[in-house]
């Protein structure tokens, strides 16, 4: 279920609130982008996207029992939805399973997704959040001096069997598929922000 709650509810878990709109979005990437087992579907319910970040919205529904209030962040929405319809019309995801096969310390994280060692994979390398795992003192420094905000000069090298041929580009609306030129087993990320994500497909060669 997703549902980034406005936390001003105090029954209701404030967590999901603290993360923003681009750590909701993230939230909803790796709900949709970790299948736990092949033919899992992730049958899911959620609250419709921006919806979720009225003002009071949540609380006041629950309280009083009355319809939601529409919010008009349409470019929240946008890639929330192109996250789903991605998903929904990828079979490498819908049957597929994920295995991670990096995570530093830092945050920087790269899974696969595929059904079999002879199909094509799609892969994520991503820059999650490492605050959560701290104590208070710890949260607090992380978070005074930005040390968790990015991570630069990743690297991903994968085996030479495979190429890192395409990355799957938000354009607004959907997210395109674009051939990386000279595309090799390697790919070179410069800076990743916290709550960023890239999508690649690999090919086996």
């Amino acid at each position: 279920m997703y549902n980034n709650q406005d936390g001003e509810y105090r029954y209701i878990n404030k967590f999901p609130a603290a993360l923003g709109k681009k750590g909701a979005l993230f939230k909803w990437f790796i709900l949709k982008f970790i299948p736990d087992f092949p033919d899992a579907q992730r049958p899911t319910m959620y609250i419709d996207g921006d919806e979720s970040f009225s003002i009071g919205g949540i609380e006041r529904t629950i309280n009083n029992e009355v319809f939601m209030k529409r919010n008009t962040d349409y470019d929240f929405f946008a890639k929330f939805d192109a996250i789903d319809r991605f998903v929904k019309n990828n079979s490498t995801i819908v049957y597929g399973q994920a295995m991670i096969i990096r995570e530093d310390s830092d945050g920087f994280v790269v899974w696969q997704i595929r059904q079999s060692e002879d199909d094509d994979t799609i892969m994520i390398a991503a820059k999650y959040s490492i605050i959560s795992k701290l104590n208070d003192a710890a949260k607090h420094i992380m978070q005074k001096t930005g040390i968790d905000s990015k991570v630069l000069n990743k690297t991903i090298e994968i085996n030479s069997e495979f190429t890192i041929a395409s990355e799957y580009i938000f354009d607004g609306q959907d997210f395109v598929e674009t051939d990386i030129e000279n595309a090799t087993n390697k790919v070179f990320i410069d800076e990743m922000l916290t709550y960023d994500f890239k999508i690649y497909k690999v090919i086996k060669n």
